[in-house]
């Protein structure tokens, strides 16, 4: 079965929150057999980015009034998924660009209240965009491209919009209500395979062409399109090559044979610039199709290939110590992944434990960091308290600044701090925004978010 979903969020960061949700399952013929909809309101230390209410017109006072809580909605929809996997084993859980997006925000939804999201591998993630991108790279002819203009000069989009324009699925915008997307995606998915044979069930992100000169080693080449040369048709401009470390396992990690030449050739072999000729690559998340090398593409790059497997870096670095040495000091819902399994159970008794009984929550704390032996412990801290500070119903001013402060003062859990706006410059955006605005349900929203920002802002004494 197929299980369609989509998600309009209060942030583009993970940090955020899923606000409005939908899943539609089909059978293999794309007729409808289940769906599941709804709407969740913003936690008590979630303050939504502007930017993000106007793209998904959500309005912040209808939010707060009834809808679920983020934790009702973290269930409803763990409940919902684990019931089509049981029902139907196998399930292909289909969103677009949902590997960048969409998938990672479930899996920190469902993990920041100890639900676990892979369902023992038996919810097998598909990403439109890979599809629309396979096709159109397989059928450069009959595939209708899209060129759009943007600030940067012309350029060919594969957004969803975009292509369901290209393929004439609707004749207005897309709207960015979850379950319009959806509907919309099933579409544009359904018509896809009926004119280039790319179905969810039988699609490979992961795909490298049978070479008779294989030897011991997986290697290809990448060709790399040219979206911004303006022509009916793009064309391809550069050829990287490629070769996946001898690793056990699924996972793969492949060195880019380009970038370690040019270190042959400067002789440049700092840890830094290895690891740069790096590229992690999961069969079932990444879109990698590499093409066979030719005889005299065999022969120029096999020299680099086995002087790099001689190097005891690559001889060591398995996908775990890869993942060790590219660490960045993010914030864990950023990285949710490194909570690890078997900390998923433990967060889910605890916050469960929380909610019957608040009053216990000073001695959950002082158990939790008496047993903190690693990292992953004070992961799992982490996301305990920010539930306690969502919903115990007693919780000191003091212990809501450790959090709201460095987040929406200071900016200490952004990925990119270049990109960080401070509250005060929030309310100065919307500010801005609000005297030019001249559309009606967008001023509305502005209006709205205005109004909830500085009550946040007043609330947490932030400004």
């Amino acid at each position: 079965m197929y299980i369609f979903f989509d998600f309009e969020t209060s942030s583009k960061s993970f940090l955020g929150q899923i606000l409005s949700y939908a899943f539609v399952v089909t059978d293999f013929q794309y007729n409808v057999v289940d769906t599941l909809q709804g709407f969740s309101k913003l936690n008590r230390i979630q303050l939504p980015d502007p930017e993000a209410l106007l793209v998904n017109q959500l309005s912040v006072t209808d939010l707060q009034k009834n809808q679920n809580s983020d934790y009702e909605t973290a269930h409803a929809m763990y409940r919902f998924l684990k019931h089509c996997v049981d029902r139907y084993d196998v399930c292909y859980l289909v969103g677009f660009n949902s590997a960048s997006f969409d998938l990672p925000f479930l899996r920190t939804t469902l993990i920041r209240y100890g639900l676990n999201p892979y369902f023992r591998g038996r919810l097998i993630q598909k990403d439109g965009l890979h599809m629309v991108q396979h096709a159109a790279f397989s059928n450069p002819r009959t595939f209708p491209w899209r060129l759009v203009s943007k600030d940067k000069g012309p350029y060919y989009a594969f957004t969803l919009n975009e292509m369901s324009q290209a393929f004439e699925l609707n004749a207005s915008a897309q709207t960015h209500q979850a379950i319009d997307d959806v509907y919309l995606l099933i579409s544009l998915i359904r018509t896809l395979e009926q004119r280039f044979g790319v179905s969810p069930d039988s699609f490979k992100g992961f795909h490298m062409q049978a070479s008779a000169h294989q030897l011991n080693y997986e290697f290809g080449k990448l060709k790399q399109v040219d979206y911004s040369f303006s022509q009916p048709v793009p064309s391809y401009f550069e050829t990287s090559y490629w070769v996946a470390l001898p690793l056990k396992g699924k996972d793969k990690l492949f060195l880019n044979l380009n970038k370690f030449r040019e270190l042959v050739q400067n002789a440049d072999f700092s840890q830094e610039s290895l690891l740069s000729c790096v590229k992690y690559i999961n069969p079932n998340k990444h879109y990698f199709h590499l093409e066979p090398f030719s005889d005299s593409e065999r022969q120029e790059w096999l020299p680099y290939i086995e002087q790099a497997f001689q190097m005891p870096f690559f001889k060591g670095l398995e996908p775990s110590v890869y993942f060790q040495l590219i660490a960045k000091p993010w914030d864990i819902e950023h990285l949710i992944h490194q909570l690890g399994f078997e900390r998923i159970d433990v967060l889910y008794r605890v916050v469960e434990d929380l909610l019957k009984n608040p009053k216990g929550y000073d001695q959950q704390l002082r158990t939790l960091m008496a047993q903190k032996k690693d990292e992953k412990d004070t992961y799992l801290i982490q996301l305990f308290n920010r539930v306690y500070l969502n919903y115990h119903p007693d919780v000191p001013m003091a212990h809501f600044h450790r959090y709201v402060v460095p987040r929406y003062i200071e900016g200490k859990f952004e990925k990119n701090r270049d990109e960080f706006r401070p509250l005060a410059q929030t309310l100065a955006w919307i500010e801005s925004e609000l005297k030019t605005q001249v559309d009606p349900v967008l001023k509305n929203i502005l209006l709205q978010c205005q109004s909830f920002t500085q009550h946040f802002a007043t609330q947490f004494e932030l400004l």
